[in-house]
């Protein structure tokens, strides 16, 4: 086991013994804590496998015209800074993924902003913001609902994502329940996405794998 995650494992024994690990929180605490002490975003947002998913989100956005992007769960960058577009937002609860996705990616294309103990309204009011008053054309989401454990979080989560997109939502993530870990919640998210939204799927990627992409669009 890696320092990083004794020293993950070691916070949340100290959490729970002094009784500060709340019902709702798990999956944000998580993330802080891994990021604050040296973790990165995860093997997925590196090396062939971050290539494969930026080039495909660089793609949709040249097929489709779409020169705006704001992703829900930027992390520390390394994945961010290969997609191309014309506008990029990152949006993440960690300070310390932003500041570490802010020094690795310089380009004036790319913007990082955290959004901690944001309301999903709050979110929309500084995406539009920093937007001119308007939405991104696209939101993106990439290995993060499959880390939302609490209902109540991933709920929200789910809101803010079609909410801060003007036309498409990009989504690359397991489709299925279960099995779980203890910061894993595989979701069977697509039917319950365009249950509780007005959106269509109109591509998918990957199909068959245990994460692959399915993009929607508002109706």
């Amino acid at each position: 086991m890696s320092l990083p995650a004794k020293l993950i494992k070691l916070e949340f024994f100290l959490r729970r013994l002094i009784g500060q690990n709340g019902q709702d929180d798990f999956s944000r605490r998580y993330w802080e804590a891994r990021y604050r002490w040296g973790g990165d975003s995860g093997k997925g947002s590196r090396g062939d496998i971050a290539a494969r998913k930026a080039e495909f989100v660089s793609s949709f956005c040249r097929e489709h015209d779409v020169t705006s992007l704001v992703e829900l769960g930027s992390g520390d960058g390394v994945c961010a800074s290969q997609i191309k577009v014309a506008q990029y937002l990152g949006l993440d609860l960690s300070q310390d993924a932003v500041l570490r996705a802010r020094r690795r990616v310089p380009a004036p294309t790319h913007c990082f902003m955290a959004i901690a103990g944001d309301s999903p309204e709050t979110i929309v009011a500084k995406v539009k913001s920093h937007h001119g008053g308007n939405l991104p054309q696209a939101s993106l989401s990439m290995d993060v609902i499959l880390h939302l454990v609490e209902d109540s979080v991933y709920e929200a989560y789910l809101k803010t994502l079609f909410a801060i997109s003007a036309r498409y939502i990009v989504v690359y993530s397991s489709d299925a329940d279960g099995p779980n870990e203890v910061h894993v919640r595989h979701r069977a998210y697509a039917r319950r996405f365009m249950a509780d939204f007005p959106v269509r799927q109109i591509a998918a990627h990957g199909d068959g794998m245990p994460a692959h992409f399915k993009v929607f669009e508002k109706l």
